[in-house]
């Protein structure tokens, strides 16, 4: 049965658990439903092609998202020989156009920064250096909430990414399951040392809640302080996601190398020069044009 699969697809997969609820969501919302009760050898493409066309989606994102856990059970099925061919192979993703990143300037990042300090007194000051840190690392929010004290090497300056705090979880794997080391700049190392004078000795979370002292669990918080201080210095609103966008092109827009900027970010170059590719070629652009005759 369809259903019985779907439970063994999910329970072997080697996701985070933020995923892995992602993907039942998705089963029990759009495909549970439909097959539950089906044997899964009775369920040909043509069927799944029309039920998949039926349904109103959100959008082409959302779509193309909800078939990665039909291809995986059908695919689980085909592994298994229960089925001779996976049928939803032949479910082709939409195309959907991916907004380019909006990321704020550099003068940008020091206002909100200035300002969430000069908001954020002695406990509450722990919300300033994570914005801080945030700005000037370009980690994940689920990376940096994960990060305990002994993952910071202050004298080595550099700290061991290896977990993530997603959805009140924390999974022992980054989001490409993969850790990496990121270099501290003095912008980091000074957020860290702020942090340090109100979490270190609990030896915990170097992110940590001044009312519990226990790490935070989610970014609910976090999100709430950013959109806050927008409003307060009257800045067009951005996600706080946008941090790590602004370290990329500050090091990039800086010079820096794409190989070191990609291992930062714990992206591929490739993905890098997709994403940032604006901001590489800038420079070199305006070079270019240089060399072009003035008019007489």
């Amino acid at each position: 049965m369809f259903g019985r699969i779907a439970q063994d697809w999910l329970d072997a997969i080697e996701v985070s658990a933020a995923t892995r609820d992602e993907y039942r969501k998705a089963i029990n919302r759009y495909w549970m439903p439909l097959y539950a009760e089906r044997e899964i050898d009775s369920i040909a493409y043509s069927e799944l092609r029309k039920d998949v066309n039926s349904i109103e989606w959100t959008s082409a994102k959302t779509r193309n998202n909800m078939l990665i856990p039909l291809r995986g059970i059908f695919e689980m099925a085909h592994v298994d020989e229960i089925i001779d061919k996976n049928p939803a192979d032949k479910l082709r993703n939409m195309k959907h156009q991916k907004l380019p990143v909006d990321p704020f300037t550099r003068d940008e990042a020091e206002l909100i920064i200035k300002t969430l300090y000069d908001q954020y007194r002695a406990d509450e000051a722990i919300h300033a250096a994570y914005f801080e840190f945030e700005f000037f690392t370009g980690m994940r929010a689920s990376e940096a909430l994960a990060l305990r004290w002994e993952d910071i090497d202050l004298r080595k300056a550099y700290a061991r990414v290896a977990k993530a705090q997603s959805k009140g979880r924390l999974n022992t794997q980054t989001k490409n399951a993969r850790s990496r080391d990121v270099a501290l700049n003095e912008r980091a190392l000074h957020a860290l040392q702020v942090a340090k004078s109100l979490t270190y000795l609990a030896g915990g979370c170097v992110f940590a809640s001044s009312r519990s002292g226990e790490g935070f669990k989610t970014e609910k918080s976090q999100r709430y302080v950013f959109t806050r201080v927008l409003k307060k210095i009257g800045m067009r609103h951005r996600p706080a996601k946008n941090c790590r966008h602004t370290y990329a092109t500050m090091l990039l827009m800086s010079g820096a190398n794409i190989n070191f900027v990609a291992a930062q970010l714990g992206h591929s170059v490739t993905m890098t020069a997709t994403i940032y590719g604006k901001w590489i070629s800038g420079k070199a652009d305006a070079k270019e044009l240089a060399k072009l005759p003035a008019y007489a």
